[in-house]
């Protein structure tokens, strides 16, 4: 694992090569030690990565890449980036305010991944036409998208998990996170200007509108309706997933599947969206965790956790919160609230009576603002910082690792510090 993180921080191998040779010299370790992936199969005490959570994941991010990829063929995003030219007058900052709303707007209703499939072609062809450097656009969507997700139970994968896990609604979410993801976002923009102060370049002139106008314009309106209507079928689907039993990768790839045949794009060409190497690293960053898993290592972080917090409350709640940040940004948020839910479930039982800090569900929302914002961290702590820096490699200003630090690590240190000052007033203080 350290090896592999190794190879992508130092951008010596591409990062999906480094995590499949990571996950070469796993599969070839568990066999001289003859341990076998049986969390793929049966989870356990601490299976965070099961065959469920690869199919889950690479199938939703597969089923998006298709639906998106299709649309973008009918000129719906150069229309959308057309009008939000339009409504910023040109101003690069003023668009890219309206972009990180927007995304982090969404990510609350929507998937987080989803989001940012949306917005990227959108950013992309906003900054062609501006002549500006998209990197700035897409790290502030990637980070906001996490943001914003973290307010409700459907917005980010990590509390899908921990809303399941610990029978919360969507109600407890708005209302107990709800309030720290708006104050966050405000300092994120206040962050992202004085992180890119100048960077953006200055307004450009209007006067070429007519051009852009006849240039961006919805080139295919059969195609257009057909799969805005389908895609519109998938956010409902999204929103009541679980009041009838299907998942978000299932309703995602039954709407890819019904694009496909309605659409009339040939198949070959619809692939040509799909960001394969996002998905192999995906698929090989489990079989690495996986193998953590196995050789003990996650039973040892976690017995190692339990045995530090001990019976004080306070300290728990900062523990919790701080460590599932770290490991999100390390191993990826979904892996790591999957290994917390049980240790924070025991840590509300051995506890006891909670009320004098608000009740079992203040850990639990210690759990979710850690490992939300958190995976903020590294691009690679999310699927949609993964998403994000995939793209970027369509254009000619590829997101590196390093680059992607050098704002995501001050703006996830500072995010995760005022909601654990949240926690503590509004919970222990009040």
């Amino acid at each position: 694992m350290v090896f592999t993180f190794a190879l992508i921080i130092t951008e010596y191998l591409h990062s999906t090569v480094a995590a499949l040779v990571g996950a070469a010299l796993t599969i070839i370790a568990m066999k001289a030690f003859d341990l076998g992936f049986l969390t793929l199969y049966n989870g356990g005490e601490y299976g965070a990565i099961t065959l469920g959570t690869i199919i889950e994941t690479i199938g939703l991010l597969m089923g998006m890449m298709i639906i998106v990829g299709i649309l973008s063929k009918t000129g719906f995003f150069q229309w959308t980036a057309l009008k939000s030219y339009e409504i910023a007058k040109g101003d690069p900052w003023k668009l890219m305010m309206m972009l990180i709303i927007f995304t982090a707007f969404l990510s609350a209703f929507l998937d987080n991944v989803t989001t940012v499939l949306l917005m990227v072609p959108v950013t992309i062809e906003l900054a062609l036409v501006l002549k500006i450097n998209p990197v700035p656009m897409l790290i502030s969507e990637a980070l906001a998208s996490n943001i914003g997700g973290t307010a409700t139970v459907i917005g980010d994968p990590p509390n899908i998990l921990i809303g399941s896990a610990f029978q919360l609604t969507f109600v407890d979410f708005i209302v107990n996170i709800g309030p720290i993801i708006v104050l966050n976002m405000i300092v994120f923009i206040f962050l992202i200007k004085i992180f890119f102060k100048g960077k953006l370049g200055e307004a450009k002139s209007l006067e070429e509108m007519e051009d852009l106008h006849e240039k961006y314009a919805i080139s295919d309106m059969k195609l257009f309706k057909r799969s805005i209507f389908i895609f519109g079928i998938v956010i409902v689907l999204f929103v009541i997933h679980d009041y009838i039993g299907i998942t978000l990768a299932e309703s995602a790839l039954m709407g890819a599947v019904l694009l496909l045949l309605l659409s009339g794009v040939d198949i070959h060409e619809a692939l040509e969206s799909v960001e394969w190497s996002t998905l192999l690293f995906f698929a090989a960053l489990f079989v690495i965790i996986a193998g953590a898993i196995e050789m003990g290592l996650i039973g040892v972080f976690a017995d190692g956790t339990m045995n530090l917090i001990g019976g004080n409350l306070v300290l728990a709640i900062v523990l919790i919160i701080w460590i599932a940040a770290f490991t999100s940004s390390i191993i990826g948020a979904i892996p790591s609230t999957a290994t917390m839910i049980p240790i924070v479930s025991a840590l509300a039982l051995s506890l006891g009576d909670l009320e004098s800090i608000g009740g079992v569900t203040t850990l639990y929302w210690a759990l979710s603002l850690g490992a939300c914002l958190g995976g903020n961290g590294t691009p690679i702590g999310t699927a949609a910082s993964l998403v994000v820096v995939g793209y970027s490699e369509r254009t000619e200003h590829v997101i590196t690792f390093r680059e992607f630090l050098k704002i995501s690590l001050p703006v996830t240190v500072i995010t995760v510090l005022i909601s654990t000052i949240y926690l503590l007033v509004r919970y222990v203080v009040f």
